[in-house]
């Protein structure tokens, strides 16, 4: 009895461990969060209000060449590790049940897509997959500094309000 309550708590702690692991995130350098369905990005979410956090959306898939180099050329390296400190990361894997619902709640069609959202869920920005990683990370880093929505900032800028440095 005692073995197989042994075995049994081997095998529980093996399947945990492996499924902390989560095969498929993006990088192993950071935190990400796997969303499938709304339930996973309202988690998200909300740990994002609790720690006054952004979250950064990324949508893509494995099969997509160009995820593929995302992960490669920007994911993995340490600087983008370091900057997803000030996030909260989350992956929306676009082949899994339920993700294109996420992908419309979004408005994502497009593989890869990054977006960033305020803790309250309002969009700031979408950042470009495609782009060269260093202005990837150079237009992450303005969107973190600014913290208000790109919309909101053309709006305030046409209607000749003031900006800060680092909303212009």
């Amino acid at each position: 009895m005692k073995l197989r309550l042994a075995a049994c708590c081997l095998a529980a702690c093996l399947a945990w461990g492996t499924a902390a692991a989560a095969p498929g995130l993006p990088s192993k350098n950071v935190a990400w969060v796997a969303a499938a369905a709304d339930a996973d990005v309202d988690r998200a979410f909300a740990r994002a209000r609790a720690e006054n956090k952004p979250v950064l959306l990324y949508w893509g898939a494995t099969w997509c060449p160009p995820c593929n180099q995302l992960k490669a050329t920007l994911f993995n390296r340490q600087e983008f590790a370091l900057q997803a400190r000030e996030f909260v990361a989350v992956h929306v894997d676009g082949d899994r049940p339920g993700a294109q619902k996420l992908g419309q709640r979004f408005g994502v069609s497009a593989y890869p897509t990054m977006v960033l959202f305020s803790p309250d869920a309002r969009e700031i920005t979408r950042l470009p997959g495609e782009a060269e990683p260093e202005q990837v990370l150079a237009l992450l880093q303005q969107a973190l500094a600014a913290g208000r929505p790109v919309k909101a900032l053309v709006a305030d800028a046409s209607a000749g309000r003031p900006l800060s440095a680092n909303e212009w």
